[in-house]
């Protein structure tokens, strides 16, 4: 049996729709620590953020966010580590 070439049509598009496949796995909202505010950022909309005072009113704004849109909730630290993973899905 021959080896499939990324040449081949077949195999290059059978490629490029798996890799957006797992493209599109990847959704999360994420709360990170900024310069005295914790910040709510949608990894599919990385323009888009929202700012808070405290952890917990970014946790629980996030929480709503990942929730409503099926996306997995990351928390991390002051020091950028993970602290917390929710998944909803």
């Amino acid at each position: 049996m021959p080896k499939a070439k990324l040449s081949d049509p077949g195999v290059r598009d059978r490629l490029i729709a798996a890799l957006r496949e797992v493209q599109a796995e990847k959704r999360a909202v994420h709360v990170i620590h900024f310069k005295d505010r914790w910040l709510v950022l949608n990894e599919r909309s990385p323009g888009r953020r929202k700012s808070f005072e405290n952890r917990d009113g970014a946790v629980e704004h996030a929480r709503g966010v990942a929730r409503d849109r099926q996306f997995d909730l990351v928390v991390h630290g002051r020091d950028g580590s993970v602290q917390q993973v929710e998944s909803v899905r």
